[in-house]
């Protein structure tokens, strides 16, 4: 394995490291009292190794993917092109996956908040008086302004609403925010991925020049001279 290869994957394995040990960080110090109450560790844990693996290995294939354009001798525009792009389809590839993985597992954290909060919208069902009527199939209850502060109240502290069959429906909104987020990720490991190939690109080639200037005045010596000297 050559040293290229060993730091990258020293890098990789750091940089995910070091982002799984911040959330950690953030999770059960930072807000350990909330979390502790909210509960799910387990759920949490699970899904942030899940999340950490997938994307040390969506990245890896990306890196594999950018090393065969030989992107280096692009221009500025076709570099920001493959910039966008490869950010944008790793990042989704990075989300559905990671949750895709999850949810197969049985220890998604996501499903485990929403059931939570499923929960605490039947609890505030009862509480508003909503679960002796059906609401949610006669508009006429819908003009009635405690049923409505009820249902938006519900829906807002939960996400949780009934449809018109009575089925509990979850408006899940956390999809663009978790895209968002691992476009952010996938982004921030690109940025350091060409920063760092441009700077060794960079230093490689004032090396080659500097060599290619020591051997000028050897170049430029008259060869009967090389040979006097012989």
């Amino acid at each position: 394995m050559s040293k290229n290869n060993i730091r990258y994957g020293l890098s990789q394995l750091t940089g995910w490291g070091v982002w799984g040990l911040i959330l950690l960080y953030f999770n059960f110090v930072v807000f350990g009292d909330r979390f502790k109450e909210q509960g799910g560790q387990q759920e949490y844990l699970v899904s942030l190794a899940i999340l950490l693996v997938s994307g040390i290995l969506t990245t890896h294939l990306l890196r594999f993917i950018i090393k065969k354009t030989n992107w280096l001798k692009f221009s500025f525009n076709r570099i920001l092109i493959m910039f966008i792009i490869a950010v944008g389809a790793t990042g989704t590839v990075l989300y559905y996956g990671s949750n895709y993985i999850e949810s197969r597992s049985g220890y998604s954290y996501d499903k485990y908040f929403e059931n939570q909060k499923l929960e605490k919208a039947i609890k505030m069902e009862k509480q508003f008086g909503l679960d002796s009527i059906a609401y949610y199939k006669d508009n006429a209850f819908n003009k009635d302004t405690s049923v409505k502060k009820g249902i938006s109240e519900i829906r807002k502290a939960t996400g949780w609403a009934k449809n018109r069959r009575g089925m509990w429906v979850y408006e899940n909104k956390s999809d663009l925010v978790g895209i968002y987020y691992n476009l952010l990720l996938i982004a921030i490991w690109m940025l350091i991925y060409i920063v760092y190939h441009y700077v060794e690109k960079n230093r490689n080639d004032q090396l080659d020049r500097l060599k290619l200037e020591t051997c000028k005045p050897w170049l430029k010596m008259p060869s009967n001279t090389v040979s006097a000297g012989r």
